[in-house]
């Protein structure tokens, strides 16, 4: 049977459905019209490249989805992290201008560095300090552990940013007159505490010490494990080459100074 216009029932059934497809695939193009401003407050994938508007509204080319998820922190160059168990890691380099100290891993754990007296790292005496030096780049973070009693004057312990004799900046758990926490740069001539002993004092044996770089500027802190972190202060130090490290000082009345380490943690790399 055939209606008035000559078209089938089958014709129209077959139209019936194609319109209803249709509607559906418009359905479907408002939902996913709406879809980017969800995801565009709440991004935890941004799919914003990947359903626009205007790209719906016009045409239907399939386009690459891209996924940004959160950003992998960047490297500090081949700087890396030691925690000294077993064995001290290969990327080190052993810095020892007097010939006389001594380092080994213990079995405990920790690094284990010896020094007799006459070894310092000032323009005022020498620059024979044993030190461990790794390269480093860009900004970063470098955390200490170290177990040191000091007591005589002057011994000391701690992070070492190094450049050359005339560029360098410590931070140490020492014995300057007092037990406390010392904060030195050297920076072309001039050289000195960049805040006083005084102000940091300290008998703790066991102490983290930290530096911060952001560019020209580091940040020292430290605190007894567990506790809060105190500020010590800012340098502002251009280094056009850096190193970063430990070191031990012994310019005291006292045959030997040694100083256990237990790790040398580097993060937050930019």
């Amino acid at each position: 049977m055939k209606t008035n216009k000559g078209w089938s029932k089958a014709h129209i059934w077959s139209i019936i459905v194609a319109i209803s497809v249709i509607l559906g695939i418009i359905g479907s193009c408002i939902t996913i019209y709406e879809f980017p401003y969800f995801i565009r407050n709440n991004p935890v994938f941004d799919f914003t490249q990947f359903f626009t508007p205007s790209r719906l509204g016009t045409d239907r080319t399939p386009i690459q989805v891209q996924l940004t998820a959160s950003p992998i922190p960047k490297s500090c160059d081949s700087a890396f992290s030691d925690e000294f168990n077993g064995s001290v890691q290969s990327g080190w380099s052993w810095i020892d201008p007097g010939g006389n100290a001594t380092h080994d891993v213990t079995t405990q754990g920790s690094l284990h560095i010896s020094t007799p007296t006459n070894n310092d790292l000032s323009p005022y005496t020498n620059y024979n300090a044993p030190r461990l030096l790794q390269p480093i780049s860009g900004n970063f973070t470098v955390v200490l552990l170290v177990e040191f009693s000091p007591s005589y004057f002057y011994q000391g312990a701690g992070i070492l940013i190094w450049q050359s004799n005339s560029k360098f900046i410590r931070l140490e758990r020492s014995f300057s007159g007092i037990n406390s926490i010392v904060f030195q740069k050297e920076d072309n001539g001039s050289f000195g505490d960049i805040t006083p002993p005084t102000q940091h004092p300290t008998t703790a044996i066991r102490v983290e010490l930290r530096i911060q770089r952001n560019g020209d500027v580091f940040t020292a802190s430290w605190r007894e494990p567990n506790q809060e972190w105190q500020i010590d202060g800012n340098a502002n130090v251009h280094f056009d080459n850096i190193m970063v490290g430990l070191d031990l000082l012994d310019n005291g009345n006292v045959p030997q100074t040694q100083a256990y380490y237990d790790y040398f943690r580097v993060s937050s790399c930019n």
